[in-house]
């Protein structure tokens, strides 16, 4: 069950560190020693923050966004849709199920952190590749990606924690067949959003 803390329960151990950090310098050491470790734990504190999520959709057909992020390219195969979001360190970073279905972890290889944009990115970095039915998700984790953590679930309703992500890229693939496209190039994307939805009978 989805925990309701202000910070996620990952941030605790990295927070702890940068505060006594913060405390031993300025008791000890030096103040601008501690502050440096005060601010880095106000980051930290950002980074693995626990967000509201706004109105999520009831209709379960719909393909919800499974990060926060920009979508930075789609692209248009014979099959599918892919959907590609940029995800910086200042954006929300659980990592969640895009419509409620069965979940299958394919494949998780942990790799390098190179910049995500590169050519050998595609094939050096740690990466991982989610199916939930007809949709893939697959991540490209960036330099700021320290792992990627997923979570163990056989089924899964729309919008359920499966994990978290911090920098990288998301893809999401989606069958041309069976949804229309609900979204642009550019567009900022949030877990409210709506990447798909059938098409009308």
């Amino acid at each position: 069950m989805e925990q309701n803390n202000l910070l996620l329960k990952e941030g605790f151990k990295p927070l702890a560190i940068a505060l006594a950090l913060a405390v031993f310098s300025f008791l000890f050491l030096c103040n601008t020693l501690g502050f440096i470790f005060l601010v880095a734990g106000m980051f930290i504190f950002y980074i693995y923050r626990n967000p509201i999520m706004g109105f999520i959709p009831k209709d379960e057909n719909n393909i919800m966004s499974p990060i926060v992020g920009k979508i930075s390219s789609i692209d248009y195969s014979k099959n599918n849709y892919k959907i590609y979001i940029d995800v910086n360190l200042c954006d929300k970073h659980i990592l969640r199920a895009p419509k409620s279905s069965a979940f299958h972890i394919k494949k998780i290889i942990h790799g390098l952190n190179l910049c995500h944009n590169t050519f050998k990115a595609k094939e050096l970095n740690s990466r991982a590749t989610l199916k939930f039915d007809d949709i893939k998700v697959k991540l490209l984790s960036g330099v700021c990606n320290k792992e990627i953590i997923l979570e163990e679930e056989e089924q899964v309703i729309t919008s359920q924690r499966v994990g978290l992500f911090f920098h990288g890229l998301v893809m999401v693939e989606i069958p041309k067949n069976e949804y229309e496209l609900s979204v642009t190039l550019g567009q900022k994307v949030q877990y409210e959003t709506k990447l798909a939805h059938p098409f009308e009978k």
